[in-house]
């Protein structure tokens, strides 16, 4: 099933202005033994069964409250858990989840595949499940990020703002078009449907470039024109991002808690489209260093050209 087919068979379950209980559930972050049971009696017998479970889910607490502002702090308390009950796939999840903010990518890969061998079940949470994504894509497991995101759009009603939502439904694009030409039509759905609902400020800027880029690989190059009019060229969307990517494409906007990460290249190709009307030669520019970092992409050939024709247009080489 495509991503737009996903999000829309999510839309239909969740309903307008509801959520879903019974996905919200399996969606905890918390492993089914650490949450509260309905049954005061059945929690008894299960603590006096296991009465090392109090202390390992303490400290798979005290690991996810430290998670954004001490990821050091969470990924020794994933260690103090699996020594408590050694083999959980939770424990794997935060360290994998803790060792992604850490910068180490192979790390948090390795603690995820342990994850899907232990129990796939314990990657239900969406934030879970964009970690696992970002893993994938920081590692060159293009295929495996897609994967995750596929499931991670239909849960994306379950994060905790809006904000979070928009993010998700523009980085599932953004690596639909890893694809090639069969990505573009998920691609541009997503962003659509992404762009009718409220956004943080500045961040339908992004919506905006990533549509138009979408449209202008799929050829249809006249409604990307159209688009890029309502962008004030690259600084407008710089505005919001701020700083740079490194190699797995991370970008750093005003908000840092909702940093986008795109696929090798693609910031580029976004600086470049949100160009070419107002400063082609910054367009050039941006083309040319969205090859050299995404060598391997389907778009290479739809970047090169775009080279050759500003190249032509300034009089400058390719």
């Amino acid at each position: 099933m495509t991503l737009v087919g996903v999000l829309l068979a999510a839309e239909l379950a969740v309903g307008i202005g509801g959520r879903d209980l019974t996905a919200a559930a399996l969606a905890s972050a918390r492993p089914v033994e650490c949450r509260p049971s309905a049954r005061e009696g059945a929690a008894f017998w299960l603590r006096a069964r296991s009465p090392e479970l109090g202390r390992y889910c303490d400290l798979l607490g005290r690991g996810y409250s430290r998670l954004g502002s001490d990821p050091k702090g969470a990924l020794e308390a994933a260690r103090a858990a699996e020594l408590v009950r050694p083999g959980r796939a939770a424990t794997s999840v935060l360290g994998g989840r803790a060792k992604l903010e850490l910068g180490d990518s192979e790390g948090a890969w390795r603690e995820f595949e342990q994850v899907e061998s232990r129990d796939p079940r314990a990657l239900a949470d969406p934030a879970a499940l964009r970690d696992l994504g970002l893993a994938a894509l920081a590692t060159g497991r293009g295929d495996r990020a897609r994967a995750a995101f596929r499931k991670l759009v239909p849960r994306a009603s379950l994060l905790e703002s809006q904000a979070e939502r928009q993010r998700v439904y523009l980085e599932a694009a953004m690596l639909a078009m890893g694809d090639g030409g069969d990505g573009l039509g998920e691609a541009i759905g997503l962003l659509t449907t992404a762009r009718r609902e409220p956004a943080p400020p500045g961040f339908s800027r992004v919506l905006v470039a990533a549509l138009a880029l979408a449209l202008d690989r799929r050829g249809q190059v006249e409604r990307a024109r159209t688009l890029v009019g309502e962008l004030e060229g690259p600084e407008a969307l710089e505005r919001w991002v701020r700083g740079g990517d490194n190699a797995a494409g991370r970008v750093r906007p005003a908000r840092p808690d909702l940093r986008l990460v795109l696929p090798p290249g693609e910031l580029c190709a976004l600086r470049a489209i949100a160009a070419e009307r107002t400063d082609p030669e910054r367009a050039l520019e941006e083309w040319r260093a969205s090859v050299a970092q995404g060598p391997a992409g389907p778009w290479v050939a739809h970047a090169r050209s775009k080279i050759a024709a500003l190249s032509a247009k300034s009089g400058t080489r390719r």
